[in-house]
């Protein structure tokens, strides 16, 4: 996961993988020299913002939000506004403003909803996956959300 991190221009994750894993998206390599990844956190609302591990170690974190939010002022992380569709941040104006910045590659660490919409809006194009050896069962949580996948054929 590290040298995928590593090669990436920017690591996208969701508001609810922000707050339920509070993760730092960083690349923990020894022998690299490479600029650190862009964090690029979904959230509509700014309701992650009380997870701070996502602005530390370094590298530069941007919050990408629905216009209608005031962002706070803060010296660790960068703020943008995204149009929605559907209630939701607009993946197509997200990945636009991404490319806008230069961004050419990015790795995407989030849950079924954001990894569900990205493959089905087209918008992916190649899967890795690292998961628990639970596939399938009653406790399991979704890969990919929305998709009307129910069964491993």
């Amino acid at each position: 996961v590290q040298h995928w991190r590593a090669r990436a221009g920017a690591i996208l994750t969701g508001a609810d993988t922000v707050i339920a894993d509070d993760p730092m998206l960083t690349v923990r390599l020894d022998d690299t020299d490479v600029l650190p990844p862009l964090r690029v956190v979904l959230d509509a609302r700014l309701r992650s913002l009380e997870c701070s591990r996502v602005r530390e170690g370094g590298a530069p974190t941007l919050y990408l939000h629905n216009a209608v939010v005031s962002p706070p002022d803060a010296a660790d992380a960068a703020f943008a506004s995204v149009t929605t569709r559907h209630g939701r941040l607009d993946l197509g104006a997200v990945l636009a403003l991404l490319t806008e910045r230069g961004i050419n590659e990015v790795h995407t660490e989030a849950g079924a909803t954001l990894a569900g919409a990205l493959l089905r809006g087209g918008w992916v194009d190649e899967l890795l996956l690292y998961q628990a050896p639970i596939l399938l069962g009653e406790t399991g949580r979704p890969l990919l959300a929305g998709l009307g996948i129910e069964a491993m054929d």
